[in-house]
């Protein structure tokens, strides 16, 4: 009988944009008109109309929900490597649920959830990633969503570091 090791699959958490549960969630569907791919796992908002989404760009603007990875349609990637929705395609987004999203700085339970809707620097360029402060007002609160840990961890440290996947629990209705 083959010897089987499954040490490389225990630190698989989940990927940028996936749902982590069926429970308790809802989603809507929006079309990417904004002519850039719109990566999974970012919020978005209106762009002219009740159902064309984009990134956000500006402070202020409200976040109608996040995109989430689905398989209706092959991915794009766009320039920074990120799977996301092709330019002029529908996709799904979640207004209430939990998905995971990648970080920009360490992040301990129940801190506060921000956005990133303007670039400022190295390594906070990325569009719609999330942190846990406002970043010179380049980053805004997400109001109703908070941070839960991956993996069992009630003390309160870090449960991500920076670069790392987190779940966040959203619920924008």
């Amino acid at each position: 009988m083959p010897n089987l090791n499954y040490n490389y699959i225990t630190d698989v958490k989940g990927l940028e944009g996936q749902l982590v549960t069926n429970r308790m969630r809802t989603r809507r569907t929006g079309y990417n008109k904004s002519g850039v791919i719109i990566p999974f796992g970012r919020p978005v908002v209106f762009s002219g109309n009740n159902i064309n989404m984009e990134l956000p760009s500006a402070t202020g603007q409200t976040i109608i929900g996040i995109t989430y990875l689905d398989r209706i349609f092959e991915d794009a990637v766009d320039a920074n490597g990120d799977s996301g929705v092709p330019i002029n395609k529908h996709f799904s987004y979640l207004t209430k649920g939990d998905i995971f999203v990648r970080t920009e700085v360490d992040i301990a339970h129940n801190d506060p959830v921000y956005f990133r809707h303007t670039a400022n620097g190295a390594g906070k360029s990325v569009i719609g990633r999330f942190r846990n402060d406002a970043d010179t007002a380049t980053c805004d609160l997400l109001p109703n969503a908070r941070f839960l840990p991956i993996y069992e961890n009630t003390d309160g440290a870090v449960i991500a570091k920076a670069g790392e996947l987190v779940i966040l629990s959203l619920n924008l209705e």
